[in-house]
C-alpha cells in the first residue's frame, strides 16, 4: 500500500519513488501480459483484483519511469492515459454483464442525490461538515433528471421511502469502515427522527435491501477498503451494493478530497449525459481534472480513488434523445437539399 500522505509533500525522492513501484507494478501485472497478446489495438482493460491488488486503483500506475524529471505530477505518463479501465469480481460477471444481452440499452439516468448535513454532533464522531457535497448533487442535476435529498432531508428514512423509484444512487456523504467486522461499515446519513432509523445505513442492511438500479455512486472515502475473506474477497460497501443488485458501482479505494470529488463526479455526469460509457465518462473526468488542476493537487491521492465496478454501460438520457432526434433532422434536410438540388439540374 501507498503511504499517500508522506508523498504528498512532493519532493524528488517521493516522486520517483512512486514511479519506480507502480511501474514495477504496471510491468508485471499489464505490460507482459498485453504484450504476449501482440499488437491487438486494446483500448479498454478488465481487471479482477486479487488479495494484493484489491483498492488498488490501476489507473494511476506510470507505464514509464523519469527520474530526471522535476516533481510534477500532471507529466507523469499514468496507465489511464492509454485505457479505459473498470473491474468486476469474476469473468462470469464480466460476461454476463458485458457480453450477454439483456435487452436493456441502458438506464434513463432518473438519479437519487442524497448529500447530508453534518453539525457538532456529527463532528464530535468525526465526521466533519462537507462543505462541497451538496454543490456536487446540485451539478449532478444540471445533466439528469434528479432528485435532490440535501441538509436535514437526506435522512436514512428518506432514502429509504424513495429509492425505489430511481435508476442511479448518487451518495455524496461520509462513510465509515469497521476493520473488524465489514458488516458494520456504514454510510452516514443526516440524523433523523423516526423510531426505527438512525442516521447510519450498515452493510448488513444493504445486503437485506433490493436494488434494482444501474449504478450506486458512493462518493465517500474508503468504501473500496474492507475485511478481506478466502473464497470470497474483500468484504465491504461497494460489494454490499452489488450483492443487493445494483449493476455497478463507482467505489472509492481511501479518503476523497470534498472539493476535487464535486468536481470530478461534475464532470462524469457531463460526460455520461453526453454519450461516453462509464469507464470512459469516468476517465475523461479525470483527465479534466488533470489538466485544469493546481499544482498542489495533481497527485493521484486526489484524482484516483475512484473506480468503477461492474456493468460497464451507456446511460440513455434527454440529451442524447435530443441530439439523436437532431442528427435525424439534420440528415433529413440535408435529404431534401440535394433531392432540389437533382431536381433542379435535371430540369436545367
Amino acid at each position: 500500500q501507498f503511504d499517500y500522505q508522506s508523498v504528498m509533500a512532493g519532493t524528488q525522492e517521493d516522486f520517483v519513488n512512486f514511479q519506480v513501484l507502480t511501474n514495477q507494478i504496471y510491468n508485471e501485472l499489464v505490460k507482459a501480459p498485453l504484450d504476449s497478446l501482440g499488437n491487438l489495438n486494446i483500448d479498454k482493460l478488465y481487471f479482477i483484483p486479487d488479495k494484493s491488488l484489491y483498492g488498488l486503483p490501476l489507473d494511476i500506475l506510470a507505464t514509464e519511469v523519469n527520474e530526471s524529471a522535476r516533481p510534477n505530477y500532471k507529466n507523469i505518463k499514468y496507465l489511464i492515459n492509454d485505457y479505459d479501465i473498470s473491474y468486476d469480481y469474476s469473468i462470469s460477471s464480466i460476461f454476463n454483464e458485458r457480453i450477454i444481452d439483456d435487452g436493456n440499452k441502458g438506464a434513463q439516468g432518473k438519479i437519487l442525490a442524497i448529500a447530508p448535513f453534518y453539525d457538532e454532533n456529527s463532528e464530535g464522531r468525526g465526521f466533519k461538515e462537507l462543505k462541497n457535497n451538496v454543490s456536487e448533487v446540485e451539478n449532478v442535476s444540471e445533466y439528469f433528471d434528479t432528485k435532490i435529498l440535501k441538509g436535514k432531508n437526506a435522512t436514512e428514512e428518506n432514502f429509504i421511502d424513495e429509492f425505489v423509484n430511481y435508476d442511479i444512487l448518487h451518495f455524496a456523504m461520509h462513510a465509515h469502515i469497521d476493520d473488524v467486522n465489514s458488516d458494520y461499515s456504514h454510510l452516514v446519513f443526516s440524523a433523523g427522527q423516526g423510531q426505527n432509523q438512525d442516521d447510519l445505513m450498515h452493510g448488513f442492511e444493504i445486503y437485506n435491501l433490493s436494488f434494482d438500479v444501474n449504478m450506486a455512486v458512493l462518493s465517500a472515502c474508503n468504501t473500496s477498503k474492507g475485511k478481506y475473506e478466502a473464497g470470497e474477497g474483500v468484504i465491504n460497501l461497494s460489494r454490499a451494493f452489488s450483492y443487493a443488485g445494483a449493476k455497478s458501482i463507482i467505489t472509492s479505494s481511501w479518503e476523497a478530497d470534498d472539493y476535487v470529488t464535486s468536481q470530478i463526479m461534475g464532470e462524469f455526469y457531463k460526460n455520461l449525459s453526453d454519450g461516453l460509457n462509464k469507464s470512459q465518462a469516468l476517465r475523461q473526468a479525470k483527465m479534466t481534472y488533470l489538466n485544469q488542476a493546481s499544482s498542489d493537487k495533481l497527485h493521484p491521492f486526489y484524482w484516483g480513488t475512484f473506480s468503477l465496478v461492474g456493468k460497464d454501460d451507456v446511460l440513455n438520457t434527454g440529451n442524447s434523445e435530443s441530439s439523436y432526434l437532431l442528427w435525424i433532422m439534420s440528415l433529413l434536410v440535408v435529404g431534401l437539399i440535394l433531392f432540389f438540388v437533382v431536381r433542379k439540374r435535371s430540369f436545367a
